[in-house]
């Protein structure tokens, strides 16, 4: 079954640890991640991976203390220039996605 990106994120987002806090008597759950980085790391993830290799995919792997995010394509910018270099490996895909308000 396919999810989309709004199912699969609510998905992951119900995976991750988090820790209470009781404000005003009342308990409130708080994630390990803010929703927004999750959100954004993997909407970027997607984007830029290499749709011709076989075999792989993004991958969400989340630990107590952490959570990675893997995309196993080779980077299209140099790592030194990731902060102001772009250039989407999927522009069609990148455009969608922005159309659909996902990024």
């Amino acid at each position: 079954m396919l999810l989309d990106f709004k199912d699969w994120f609510i998905f992951v987002m119900s995976q991750l640890p988090q820790n209470e806090i009781i404000k005003d008597a009342l308990r409130k759950g708080i994630k390990l991640v803010p929703d927004i980085v999750i959100r954004e790391l993997v909407d970027n993830a997607l984007i830029h991976q290499d749709l011709l290799q076989t075999g792989t995919s993004v991958i969400v792997d989340i630990y107590a203390d952490r959570v990675e995010i893997s995309n196993p394509a080779e980077p299209v910018v140099p790592v030194d220039r990731f902060i102001d270099g772009y250039q989407s490996r999927n522009e069609r895909l990148a455009d969608l996605m922005r159309r659909m308000g996902i990024c």
